[in-house]
């Protein structure tokens, strides 16, 4: 049980310490928490692989497309 309740504490500390987290995104922090636990554990190879990912996700953000108005968000004009 000590793997477990260890686990659990460091899940704690990363959700308390982003305390304004949004529990409709729970699994982007769920999986950022997995990513870190598990291996590689060399710093630079997970640095790596990060890095790797963010090239090869296939959607864009356009900066028209993030500062337009949109109405379907409450108060963002």
């Amino acid at each position: 049980m000590n793997p477990v309740n260890r686990a659990h504490a460091i899940l704690k500390m990363l959700l308390n310490t982003h305390s304004s987290f949004n529990r409709e995104n729970m699994q982007g922090y769920l999986d950022l928490f997995a990513f870190a636990a598990n291996p590689p554990f060399d710093l630079l190879e997970k640095a790596e692989l990060i890095i790797k990912s963010a090239f090869n996700n296939p959607k864009t953000l356009r900066y028209r497309d993030f500062f337009s108005a949109d109405s379907s968000v409450p108060g963002f004009q």
